[in-house]
């Protein structure tokens, strides 16, 4: 789980001084072996962990297919998360049939999630520092059983702003950060200090939990 939170809180373009760009690459969420339902998918999230071996498969996205020929289809949830879902389908592949990850369909059905349960919001971005970053966190009670990932929507909650991928009972999830060697997903928004977001935890399936009241961002000392 410490690679997901990696996949955020390391992510960003080049600061102060040159070093090498990490390489931008996506990363699975849902666990193997997840009972996804009738209509779940696969949750993968783009971004630039840190310490990670090359993509263990291809990246091109558009060539990836469920195992039988089954097509994808791909819904975007907030910039660089995503959910690959097909009809029945269990085992997604890339292009070369390489698996990149397997799922189970059960009959059951799941609840959504409840609302984040949110302490605080806060963003970090020190002046002074020789490599000035940015990592704005939420606070929590608990992340819940069967979360993958935490999304942040604007104060209207229609439009996902940025994401982070979330540890097991974790209290703090980084859902923005900026200023390493890393590359941000298109579109993600670094929110400033005073606008209000509201949350919605992300399942397994990739099935978006109820949104949390709109919570102001505050400004985060060292």
């Amino acid at each position: 789980m410490k690679a997901l939170l990696a996949l955020v809180l390391l992510s960003g373009v080049a600061a102060a001084t040159p070093c090498p760009i990490l390489e931008y690459r996506p990363t699975v969420l849902t666990p193997a072996g997840t009972d996804v339902g009738a209509g779940g998918g696969v949750v993968i999230g783009w971004g630039s962990p840190w310490g990670q071996q090359p993509s263990r498969f291809d990246k091109t996205w558009t060539s990836w297919k469920f195992a039988g020929g089954i097509p994808v289809t791909r819904t975007e949830l907030a910039p660089g998360l995503e959910v690959y879902a097909g009809p029945k389908a269990t085992q997604l592949e890339d292009g070369k049939g390489k698996v990149i990850a397997t799922v189970t369909r059960g009959t059951a059905t799941t609840a959504m999630l409840a609302a984040p349960d949110i302490v605080s919001i806060g963003r970090l971005a020190p002046t002074t520092s020789r490599h000035p970053y940015v990592n704005t966190t939420a606070t929590v009670k608990a992340v819940p059983a069967g979360a993958v990932a935490l999304i942040a929507y604007d104060e209207a909650g229609k439009v996902a702003d940025t994401w982070g991928g979330v540890a097991a009972k974790a209290t703090e999830v980084s859902i923005y950060a900026s200023g390493g060697c890393g590359q941000l997903p298109p579109n993600m928004v670094d929110v400033p200090v005073g606008a209000k977001l509201r949350l919605a935890w992300v399942d397994a399936a990739g099935r978006v939990g109820a949104l949390s009241k709109p919570v102001a961002v505050r400004a985060k000392q060292n």
